[in-house]
Parts: C-alpha cells; structure tokens; sequence
C-alpha cells in the first residue's frame, strides 16, 4: 500500500503557538489532534491524551498541533469560541455541561488543564454545498476527536478516532 503525504493545514488563525505547518516539521513525528468547541468527547478524551502525549514526549522530537475545526454547530465551532478557550480556559455548549455534570469544570466552565502546544482555527469552506472545516476533510476524517500521526518523513502513519488505547504504542513507534 502506498503511503499517503500529509498535507499541510489550511488555519484560518492560529491562536496559540508557533505558526508552523507540515512541511516546516519534517523530521519529527507529529500528532495533529483535530477537536470541536461543541464536542464533549475532545474534552474528555482527545485534547487531555494530546496534553498527556505532549508532555511526555515533545522533548524527545514529538511536535503536538491542535486544529479546532467545524462540521456542525458552527454558531459554537467558531474563531471566537477557540479564543475564549485558549485566552480564558473556557469551555463552551455541550462540553461544559458534561464535564461540569463530572465534576471537571466549576459553574463558569473554567478548565483544570491548559492546552500547551501551537492551536488553531480550520479554515472553513463550502464542499459539495455542505460548511466543513478543509484540513479535516483533507485528511478524510469521520468526526471529533480525531488524531492524525505523521511519521518523520512527513507521510499519515495512522488517524484514529476517538479513544484509541495504542495511540501512546502509535507514537513511540515513530519516535
């Protein structure tokens, strides 16, 4: 099977972080990890692994990227949402209402964790007269969250979505 290119990520801004893209980080494997504002799940599982796998191995080459994208709800997958999260920590809709449920975030929505890597906004565009965020169709994603794995060569090692228990296996091997 032919290994397929990563392609680079289309941001309409980058919030957080060096503005990098895949081309600039060859040589290092890459986690992109691909959330909504509106996605509970990405709060439970995929942003806190991210932070997890972010820790534990960026000093030893790993490059971790956040892309929030939209294909839904995008009056809550917005620029706007992306910027109270990472400048305030604040969690918006359907997140906060579980993980306050949880007992993860007080009444205003104030995360226990902060995202550390570079994060930024899907650029959004018009494909087959549906909205979707271009990277994340790009790399043919299903939904949120999503985490792609580049290898050092700059090619897809894997995307997984959702809970993945091998994703930590998945990285020491491209390290």
């Amino acid at each position: 099977m032919e290994k397929e290119k990563a392609k680079n990520l289309h941001i309409e801004q980058w919030v957080q972080g060096d503005k990098k893209n895949i081309e600039e980080l060859k040589g290092n494997p890459i986690l992109i990890e691909f959330f909504q504002l509106n996605c509970p799940g990405c709060f439970l599982y995929g942003i806190p692994e991210a932070i997890k796998f972010y820790k534990l191995y960026s000093s030893k080459g790993l490059k971790v990227i956040g892309v929030s994208t939209a294909f839904e709800d995008f009056g809550k997958n917005n620029l706007e949402n992306l910027k109270l999260l990472i400048n305030e920590n604040k969690v918006i809709g359907a997140p906060k209402l579980i993980l306050k449920e949880k007992g993860l975030v007080e009444e205003d929505g104030v995360l226990p964790f902060k995202i550390p890597f570079p994060v930024g906004m899907d650029e959004i565009t018009e494909i087959n007269g549906f909205k979707i965020g271009k990277t994340f169709y790009e790399y043919g994603l299903q939904g949120t969250p999503s985490a792609v794995l580049i290898d050092k060569e700059g090619f897809i090692a894997h995307k997984v979505f959702g809970y993945h228990p091998n994703l930590e296996d998945m990285i020491k091997e491209l390290l």
